[in-house]
């Protein structure tokens, strides 16, 4: 009876606390787990995200999330809902910077009434398999290639780097690349030379890890993968549930930096390529998924749409001048509230068996 909601909220200098914590248990080796939980913005200390320039507190957390990497600790947050919200709508917890550190150390983001805290990261502990996880994939192609929305310039060998963090049994991560068919190109090794083949693709993944006994591994695998220009040929036999997780990924990343006409377009162009390919009951339990679970983040970018074009007619008939260009992730993020925020990491972070068990959370819910 004598508890009472207000009163400081002090989660920078509480992460710090946790993470000097961790880092002297775990002692030389690393690794270690801290679940921050909250259900209110922080407004007094380190990281204040109430007062001050965003952009200082924004750099505190992203500081903080250098730190736990280093060390190899994974950093999720639990954000309660309340009732009470901002005056301006804003939001209550601040998931765009917290969620940030948990994006780049490999934990979760979960937004959570207080009856589902049991089904939380708190109630839950997945064994940590390797930490300080980064996996690096280098893609040659003759006629050139591109890192699909990451794209500048085509290259003959592409490098893509992703920073992992903390890696465990549902860790799943997805590349995707654009290819350029060279003219009069010759077929290469490891093509079978069938009709419409234009010569294969190389690719290596490199898989650098740290155990939990503190031992540094590298994995590294090259394959040579076919390509061809028969569309028929190239979609007989795709993993529906792979190629869904891919553009689910791929569309958040997009939506991060603010990309939501490329997104939106990219989820449909894949609802169209997995009915063109739906012709086993395997197919179709994939097709459902990807509906399912793309309609989470499509949802969210009609209602950004229909607010940006609100906020340029407003500014145009006030006259003032639209400074053009894309703003970064973290200004997107930065103008996301905690639910926007919360689906943008998940579906960054999407694992396979989470793609495969959507429509059943959906549900449960």
């Amino acid at each position: 009876d004598q508890l009472e909601e207000g009163g400081p909220t002090a989660l920078g200098p509480a992460l710090l606390a946790a993470l000097e914590v961790v880092k002297v248990r775990s002692g030389t080796q690393g690794g270690g787990r801290v679940v921050l939980l909250t259900d209110g913005l922080a407004n007094v200390g380190l990281g204040n995200l109430e007062e001050g320039l965003p952009s200082v507190a924004g750099a505190f957390y992203d500081s903080i999330a250098d730190q736990a990497l280093v060390n190899g600790v994974a950093v999720s947050v639990v954000a309660v809902e309340g009732d009470d919200t901002y005056s301006d709508g804003g939001s209550r917890v601040g998931l765009s910077s917290l969620g940030r550190i948990c994006d780049k150390t490999g934990g979760t983001v979960e937004l959570v009434t207080a009856l589902g805290l049991a089904s939380s990261s708190l109630g839950q502990k997945e064994l940590s398999l390797a930490t300080r996880a980064t996996v690096t994939v280098l893609v040659g192609y003759q006629g050139g290639v591109s890192a699909g929305e990451d794209a500048s310039e085509k290259a003959r060998i592409l490098r893509i780097e992703r920073q992992l963090g903390n890696v465990t049994a549902s860790t799943d991560v997805a590349f995707d690349y654009d290819i350029f068919k060279e003219t009069n190109c010759d077929l290469g090794a490891g093509s079978g030379g069938g009709p419409g083949e234009t010569g294969p693709v190389m690719i290596q993944v490199q898989f650098r890890f740290v155990l939990p006994n503190g031992d540094k591994r590298l994995r590294v695998r090259t394959i040579y993968q076919p390509t061809t220009s028969d569309r028929s040929n190239a979609e007989k036999d795709i993993d529906a549930h792979i190629v869904g997780l891919a553009a689910i990924q791929r569309a958040a990343r997009m939506t991060e930096r603010g990309h939501y006409d490329e997104a939106r377009v990219h989820l449909i162009s894949n609802v169209r390529l997995l009915q063109r390919t739906m012709t086993t009951a395997a197919h179709q339990t994939a097709y459902l998924d990807y509906i399912v679970a793309s309609e989470k983040l499509d949802q969210f970018m009609r209602q950004k749409q229909q607010e940006d074009i609100l906020v340029s007619s407003r500014t145009a008939a006030a006259g003032e001048a639209d400074g053009g260009g894309s703003a970064s992730s973290e200004a997107v993020l930065a103008a996301l509230d905690d639910d926007a925020s919360s689906i943008i990491f998940k579906m960054k972070r999407l694992s396979l068996a989470g793609f495969r068990g959507v429509r059943q959370h959906s549900r449960s819910k």
